[in-house]
């Protein structure tokens, strides 16, 4: 059956018809920024400021993205004032209109706009810092979904059909990849050890140990 939305979602391709073909990173330079500013921001580490750190983490993104996927995508450089304006955005995110059905249609989730504010309290600023990080570590989606399950940013849409059997919340969303099931026939041992670790059900819904559900300050 065709996807009704397939015109509005897909993969990359290039002018050729071809996906794209580029190394994966292993870690950024620009989430060094933001590890920096999250560690300021909680710890006051280190003698630089929150919102230069996260500036330069933005900056350093958006520069060096340029350069490791602007030669794939055709683009060669930004138009002049285009990061300081990025960096100094006061819009935010807007309304999802679906495109094929009103009722999948939802209001916008994350109220904050890129530029830095210094009279934010502390789990806005963090909120801030984690959202541009969440976009700086594209693609490496394991660890954007590690990020938002530690801080609950960013702030990402509910599915509207879930399929969990109301094992995982659809407000809290997916927490963890349950276990292989082969464990169960193949070493029950190994496998009922694992869960008597996980203080839950071997399920999508059970948090990690280092997944405490908010209490960021």
């Amino acid at each position: 059956k065709p996807n009704s939305w397939g015109n509005f979602s897909g993969w990359i391709q290039g002018n050729n018809g071809s996906s794209y073909s580029m190394p994966l990173p292993i870690m950024k330079a620009a989430e060094a920024y933001f590890l920096l500013a999250e560690a300021k921001l909680r710890w006051d580490i280190g003698s630089e400021s929150v919102k230069n750190l996260y500036e330069n983490g933005i900056r350093v993104s958006m520069t060096n993205e340029l350069a490791y996927r602007g030669a794939y995508a055709g683009i060669k450089e930004y138009p002049e004032g285009a990061v300081d304006a990025y960096i100094n955005g006061t819009s935010t995110q807007i309304d999802y209109t679906d495109p094929i059905k009103a009722e999948l249609s939802t209001p916008a989730v994350n109220k904050l706009s890129v530029k830095w504010d210094e009279s934010a309290s502390n789990e806005e600023k963090l909120e801030r810092i984690i959202t541009q990080k969440w976009l700086a570590i594209y693609p490496e989606g394991c660890e954007a979904w590690a990020e938002q399950r530690r801080t609950g940013y960013p702030r990402l849409i509910k599915v509207a059909v879930n399929n969990s059997g109301n094992t995982i919340s659809t407000d809290d969303m997916i927490r963890r990849v349950f276990f292989n099931q082969d464990y169960k026939t193949d070493n029950k041992a190994l496998y009922d050890a694992l869960v008597s670790k996980l203080g839950g059900a071997d399920n999508g819904g059970t948090r990690l140990w280092w997944d405490a559900g908010g209490n960021n300050f």
